[in-house]
């Protein structure tokens, strides 16, 4: 039918060729309102024509004859209209509607709610419906089930996420599923600001088969923004602590096959807010005291950006992206990273990556069926840690005073030309992904990872050498998607290889010879699936034997604190999940997760020295987690919601020779949070001032029940139901008390057009100033407040 309609299409222009020329002209507005830059197409044949600055456009020359034209802008198109040119047609007008940015959000939560109905469990934090907010995508996180992101030291500092029972580096990172390492530390959920990406995946247990990273059975992937219509968006957030948050998104429609943006951040903080129990000696008496001071060298400072220009809709390519990502970092280091005993007043972090370019291709081929997608990416990062004071020292209160020392963090740096480590990471990473479509019910699913790393750092032991460690990894997944019972019963069967290989020029400091390669490999399989009977109830269930190999930071260290380990061996762990959902529109929500693991050979951080540790292969720990989380909503625009998490992991022995180790044996896991939730209140005012404006009202309450920095044995632990109450048996103050955290805050939209907006957010964390304490009981900020101005256009 369509080369009939083509081929009298083309009679009809050749029947009129050679007679007088016309033209058809018109003007084209947007929503009823005048915009430039807009299209229109003469369809069936190649040709079309920009407006001008009033939205006017033209064709001339055209040979007499029927014609179909339509307007298009940003990826809106107009209704079609049919011309029968016989003579100079002007004022044929075409109006586009383009959905408000309101709309937008609900497309963009339509697709994050059809993420978080697939067979494996996944938490989706969607981030579009916060980008007005002044909360932070760490904030966000900590309120969703079954997360708890630990971080101490305030904007910039690196966090540790606990989710489904792992924590640490058995969590994954990811961004648009590839391995988030060759970005290095620039997009982590401490720094990455609301506006960058539309949401953040939280896998727990089985991963997709698109996502290829080796997680030991959780992952983190943030899903980037991809708009399709020209739009513009400026934020400047001012907060507590001298923190500034700028950021900039655009993105311009050329065409229908090209198009361009820039998204680009900048943050500041001098993160100096208060602590407790600071050591300071007391002149006078020389006796150690401890007070309550502002931290005073904390700062932190970045700039980071994304420039990128997409081809689309071609006929060699459906989209080529090609981006360059650039980003400074400077990180100002208070103290060590496990306590407060010392305060550093001039050692420092930096790292930078001029030009990180990345290709990024797509084809769809056999009617649609085969896709495949491509993604290649190099980066070149340079890190620096600086300790440049000598003889002499600071103290809390941030005076200076005279020492016979050689350094700040008690390192030797005599072999080096001076007390400035400077290392080198080039990483290159390939994805190839792709899919095959057999029917409607039944596609196959491969994807390849190869990330190579290769790191070159001064060698703190020989004078004026640098040492090279290479690190190669590939992961290659295999995955089998079906539906049946007219897509109720879904399941995904995947199979898994992974392979490294590690080679350095490493001292071995036991027997003084350099380190051998070490070679890893192993399989993974799962196996989930998912009914959903479309009244509301939807039941998921997940295996695996999951094998992960170690992280880029486990093999190599920082090459300051942490040593580098090249023989550490992959975690393994069996896992299962279950969980049940039942939920019914407008009304509300209930859902209840559990979740086995039984990990072998885990990786954890050792102390080696007192300012030195390193990554082993430690211990056994095997256990079980439940979560609970509901949502009602009594009225229309309110909403109630709220989580709890209870994990039951313990230790069961340890590969290494530590003495009275089998006294811990069923000791609940040190340093991880086990019992927590969280509350959230909503209530959104429509046309409020003025039928454009709305306003948003919102309360979060955060708990998380005490836990032990140390093994306490399990007689030793508290009484009654699930340990969660009452005071261990034994008198310790290595401890994180309770901790209860009230937050509430505002969003006030005006929309000036139906693309134009205004907001403004704000947001007061922590309002009753209670003690917040993370990671090895370091103290986080007390109360702490955010102003935000959003503009859209």
């Amino acid at each position: 039918m369509k080369r009939i309609f083509a081929l009298a299409y083309s009679f009809l222009l050749l029947h009129s060729f050679g007679y007088a020329q016309y033209s058809i002209c018109g003007k084209v507005t947007v929503n009823q309102q005048i915009k430039g830059q807009s299209w229109v197409s003469i369809l069936g044949i190649d040709d079309s024509v920009a407006t001008d600055k009033i939205g006017q456009y033209c064709f001339r020359n055209l040979p007499l004859g029927e014609y179909i034209l339509a307007a298009n802008t940003d990826g809106f198109m107009s209704e079609v209209q049919f011309i029968s040119l016989k003579k100079d047609t002007n004022n044929v007008n075409f109006n586009i509607e383009i959905l408000s940015t309101d709309t937008v959000s609900v497309v963009a939560e339509r697709i994050a709610e059809r993420r978080s109905n697939i067979s494996i469990k996944t938490e989706i934090v969607d981030l579009s419906k916060q980008s007005l907010s002044s909360v932070s995508v760490e904030q966000l996180m900590n309120r969703a089930s079954g997360i708890r992101v630990r971080n101490s030291g305030g904007l910039g500092s690196d966090a540790d996420i606990v989710v489904g029972g792992f924590s640490g580096k058995s969590v994954k990172f990811l961004i648009d599923g590839i391995p988030i390492d060759y970005l290095g530390s620039s997009m982590g959920i401490t720094k990455m600001p609301i506006n960058m990406a539309d949401y953040v995946e939280v896998y727990k247990g089985v991963l997709p088969t698109e996502i290829g990273v080796d997680a030991l059975g959780a992952a983190v992937n943030i899903v980037t923004r991809r708009p399709d219509k020209t739009g513009y968006r400026l934020s400047y957030e001012l907060g507590s602590f001298h923190t500034h948050k700028v950021g900039v998104n655009s993105f311009v429609r050329h065409s229908p096959k090209l198009s361009y943006g820039v998204d680009a951040f900048f943050n500041y903080s001098k993160n100096d807010f208060k602590v407790d129990h600071l050591p300071v000696s007391d002149e006078q008496t020389g006796k150690t005291k401890y007070i309550r001071a502002p931290l005073f060298h904390n700062g932190y400072r970045q700039f980071s950006a994304d420039m990128y220009l997409n081809i689309e809709k071609r006929k060699w390519t459906d989209l080529l992206e090609i981006k360059l990502n650039a980003f400074t970092i400077k990180k100002d280091i208070q103290n060590d990273f496990a306590s407060r005993d010392k305060a550093y007043g001039e050692v420092f972090r930096k790292e930078k990556a001029y030009i990180v370019p990345s290709v990024l291709y797509k084809k769809s081929f056999v009617d649609g069926k085969l896709k495949l997608s491509q993604f290649f990416v190099f980066s070149r990062i340079n890190f620096q840690f600086a300790d440049t004071l000598k003889n002499a020292y600071y103290d809390w209160l941030g005076q200076k005073y005279e020492a016979s020392s050689s350094s700040e963090t008690g390192n030797d740096f005599s072999n080096l030309k001076q007390s400035i480590i400077y290392t080198d990471v080039n990483n290159i990473i390939y994805r190839g992904l792709f899919s095959y479509q057999l029917n409607d019910d039944h596609k196959l699913i491969l994807n390849i990872v190869e990330n190579y790393v290769s790191r070159e750092s001064d060698d703190m032991n020989k004078y004026h050498t640098r040492s090279t460690i290479d690190y190669n990894r590939l992961i290659v997944g295999a995955g089998y998607s079906y539906h049946f019972l007219d897509s109720r019963l879904q399941g995904l069967t995947q199979l898994k290889y992974l392979l490294s290989h590690t080679d350095g020029e490493l001292i071995n400091q036991a027997t003084l010879k350099k380190e051998e390669p070490v070679q890893n490999s192993g399989w993974s399989f799962s196996q989930s699936l998912k009914y959903d009977s479309y009244s509301g109830w939807l039941i998921r269930a997940s295996t695996e034997n999951s094998y992960r190999l170690p992280d880029q930071m486990e093999i190599f260290g920082d090459n300051v604190h942490v040593l580098p380990n090249i023989s550490l061996q992959p975690e393994k762990s069996f896992n299962v999940n279950l969980g049940v959902r039942y939920k019914k529109k407008g009304v509300g929500s209930i859902e209840v997760n559990s979740y086995y693991r039984n990990i072998r050979d885990m990786i954890k951080l050792k102390e080696i020295t007192q300012l030195q540790a390193a990554y082993i292969n430690l211990e056994h720990v095997r256990g079980y987690g439940v979560e609970l989380e509901a949502a009602v909503f009594p009225v229309k625009n309110f909403e109630i919601s709220g989580n709890l998490t209870y994990n039951e992991f313990r230790f069961k022995g340890s590969n290494s020779n530590i003495s009275q180790n089998e006294h811990f044996v069923n000791a609940r896991v040190s340093n991880m949070p086990f019992y927590f939730g969280n509350a959230n209140v909503s209530y959104l005012f429509d046309k409020v001032f003025d039928q454009r404006s709305k306003l948003k009202l919102y309360w979060t309450y955060s708990y998380v029940h005490q836990f032990y920095l140390d093994y306490i044995e399990k007689q030793f632990e508290p009484d009654g139901f699930l340990g969660i109450f009452g005071n261990s048996k034994i008198y310790t103050n290595r401890i994180i008390p309770v901790q209860q955290v009230h937050s509430a805050g505002l969003i006030w939209s005006f929309d000036i057009t139906n693309i134009q907006k205004v907001a403004v957010a704000t947001e007061l964390n922590n309002i009753f100033n209670q003690d917040v304490y993370n990671n090895f009981k370091m103290q986080s900020a007390g109360r702490n407040y955010s102003l935000k101005l959003t503009v859209e256009f």
